[in-house]
């Protein structure tokens, strides 16, 4: 069995190299992209690889780490979410806001939940490795 500070190495290589290839597709897709809205995707996106990028290289960040931050994130982003569910509903039931422009809002927000829901119960992957390819 390999020393514990060898293991940390090759798991820090590991999703360094991870990392950086996600974040040179990112940046290729930047390039390409010309219209405003997917160019600010890819932005924020591209923002969020160049951060966990930076925290993998200077601080040498764990597994564990790295998992505590990914909750406390979304932890954080679940509130703000709630929040902007209870100003959307008030601004709706004090008939600020029309059932059209209430409803895409309740559903962005919905959707926006699910996908942080989806991030949260994920399941490490073990020691499975992906296939190489279609199998007949």
């Amino acid at each position: 069995m390999r020393a514990d500070s060898s293991l940390l190495n090759e798991e820090r290589l590991a999703r360094t190299t991870a990392v950086e290839a996600g974040l040179k597709l990112l940046r290729r897709h930047a390039v390409e992209t010309t219209t405003p809205e997917p160019s600010a995707a890819i932005g924020e996106v591209v923002a969020e690889y160049e951060q966990r990028l930076v925290e993998l290289t200077a601080e040498g960040e764990t597994r564990l780490s790295a998992q505590r931050r990914r909750a406390a994130g979304r932890s954080f982003r679940l509130e703000a979410l709630q929040a902007e569910r209870v100003v959307v509903d008030d601004l709706w039931i004090r008939d600020a806001i029309t059932d059209e422009t209430h409803r895409p809002l309740q559903q962005l927000l919905d959707q926006e939940e699910a996908m942080l829901n989806g991030q949260g119960g994920r399941p490490e992957s073990g020691d499975a490795k992906p296939s190489s390819g279609p199998t007949a």
